[in-house]
């Protein structure tokens, strides 16, 4: 009997107080990460034709932050609603990759390039990306150096539901969701970064990485940083520094 597998134990530094650094929005947490329970109950009572002021319950639901781009809902909410939500919710949509890439590695050196598109048909938006890094090795080390852009090609934000049309009472909390919806929209990530590294091949299956990235969000997007604070602004550089070991047995 054989047993074989792999590893990678690292550390990461991020210079940002105000928002998680990760390599990619879809990750559920980083470090200082919350998770937020919140409730909205809307009761109206108007005159109906008999006369009446029957109450009737338009908002009552339940909802879970499990991060800043995911949410978890339960309860009632109004038509218009249950259309944005059918529009923007990832559940049960198409996603679209496309890409194309070049290595080349004639010898001592290399280089490497990539250019994709991405629908997500829902609040992950349309986005175009590229990258292109180069390398060179000597001996047991590697050194590279990479630039990286991506920037949304859709929407980023959203009328939302129609807060003129409601009544005065539910019109408050249909301005809130709508708040809420535009600031899902602005997750779409938009940033550049550059990084350089170097690479340690200690033995034939283990290799130490050393690596600083320096990320710039850019036109109101948080970028691939989430968690933010209420301080947090775009346009504002972001330095990492990762150590990490890989190993195979």
């Amino acid at each position: 009997m054989r047993v074989s597998g792999f590893g990678t134990p690292g550390v990461v530094h991020a210079s940002e107080r105000e928002a998680d650094y990760t390599s990619s929005v879809m990750k559920a947490s980083g470090a200082g990460g919350t998770r937020r329970w919140s409730a909205v109950l809307q009761v109206v009572s108007e005159q109906g034709l008999d006369n009446s002021y029957r109450p009737r319950v338009e908002w009552a639901n339940v909802k879970y932050e499990v991060t800043p781009e995911l949410a978890v809902r339960a309860g009632r909410i109004g038509p218009a609603g249950q259309a944005l939500g059918a529009r923007y919710a990832p559940d049960h949509k198409r996603l679209t990759l496309v890409n194309i890439g070049l290595n080349y590695a004639p010898g001592t050196w290399f280089l490497m390039a990539e250019a994709g598109r991405t629908n997500g048909h829902s609040f992950l938006g349309t986005t175009r990306s590229a990258y292109v890094g180069a390398g060179w090795r000597w001996r047991a080390f590697t050194s590279y150096a990479t630039w990286a852009s991506v920037h949304a090609t859709g929407a980023t934000s959203d009328p939302g539901l129609p807060v003129a049309a409601l009544p005065p009472a539910p019109a408050p909390t249909a301005a809130a969701l709508n708040a809420g919806l535009n600031a899902l929209l602005a997750t779409i990530p938009q940033q550049t970064s550059a990084a350089a590294g170097l690479r340690w091949d200690l033995r034939t299956n283990m290799a130490l990485k050393l690596q600083v990235d320096r990320v710039t969000p850019h036109d109101g997007s948080r970028g691939t940083l989430i968690n933010q604070t209420p301080r947090f602004r775009s346009g504002h550089t972001v330095h990492v520094a990762s150590v990490a070991l890989d190993f195979v047995y």
